[in-house]
This record gives C-alpha cells, structure tokens and sequence, in this order.
C-alpha cells in the first residue's frame, strides 16, 4: 500500500469516524477474567477475530510514530509482538522488527495507534489483556480505552484506533497466536 493510499483510507476513517458518537464515558470497565498472560519472551501475531487480520506496523518501520495497522496474515516480522510484564495487570506489547512500544496517547477515542520507543513509566506503553474465551480484549491504562479495528473492515491497511470500553463500532478482540 502507498502512503497516498493509507493517507486516503486514514482520512476516509476519520471522516466516518467523525459521524458517529462517542461513548459519553472513559470510565475503565471491570475484568470479568484477567488473563494469566503471555508466555515471557514468546513473540505472537495479534489476529482480530472479526476479520483474520494482524496488526503490524505500517510500511515496516523500525522509526518514530509509525501507526500500527491491520493487515494480511503472513509472517513478516513487523507482525510479531512481544509482551512484556511490567506488573501483575499491565503489560508493555514490543515489535519484533523496530523493538518499538505499542503507544495508545490522552487525545480520546478514535485516536490511531503507534510505535515509538519504549519508556519505563511511560502510561501510554502499558496495557491490560482481558481474556475473554481464548481471545483477549487489550485496553490503555490510563482511560481504559481498548485497541480497535473499526467496524467491519476486512482490507489491510486500516489503522488501529483506540476506542471507548461497550462501543459496538469497531472490533476489539484479538487472538494471540505464537510464532517462532
């Protein structure tokens, strides 16, 4: 995909984006199961369940603010992510090809997601996986907003959104799937 091309479906989201309502709340919602957690060391292709897609970062960059965006099953690096446990509940999810943070930001819902380096005590780089069957919901720490693929989008190069906890508009859950 051409940047003209991710820039043109960028703008198509935000515009689409910008019709709907938000959820009035930020509040962080309850766990109903946390989950037990990665395994230490182990890289994983984060699948959305809606849509088969990966989440890898855009144009495989291994530099600054790069969005992170759905795309065609493969075994391209930028698509493997580590997570690293930072305490009990929260974890810090780290690119194989850029060794980049995953990094959600205060602007509000429907913000796009990026990488940039990992900072130690840096909220933005920490994350919550709620298990929810063999899937995982994966929410900011700071407003609990969750990662999001909007609606039902099936095409690579859709960017990853962050997006208030009980919004129907985007697809939240993901599935982990190891890789070597």
């Amino acid at each position: 995909m051409t940047l003209a091309k991710a820039l043109a479906v960028l703008a198509a989201l935000t515009i689409a984006l910008a019709a709907s309502p938000a959820s009035a709340t930020n509040a962080v919602p309850q766990s109903p199961t946390l989950a037990a957690g990665p395994t230490p060391g182990q890289y994983y292709q984060m699948r959305a369940r809606s849509s088969g897609l990966r989440l890898e970062v855009a144009f495989a960059s291994t530099g600054l603010a790069p969005v992170i965006q759905a795309s065609s099953p493969s075994g391209y690096r930028p698509s493997h992510w580590r997570f690293e446990s930072i305490n009990t509940s929260f974890y810090r999810i780290i690119n194989r090809n850029s060794g980049n943070c995953l990094r959600g930001s205060s602007a509000g819902v429907r913000t796009v997601i990026y990488q940039a380096p990992c900072q130690g005590g840096n909220i933005f780089d920490e994350w919550r996986l709620t298990q929810t069957g063999s899937d995982y919901e994966i929410s900011q720490r700071e407003f609990g907003w969750s990662l999001c693929i909007i609606g039902d989008l099936t095409f690579g190069g859709v960017p990853l959104v962050s997006e208030s906890p009980g919004s129907s508009l985007c697809n939240k859950r993901f599935t982990l799937i190891p890789v070597s």
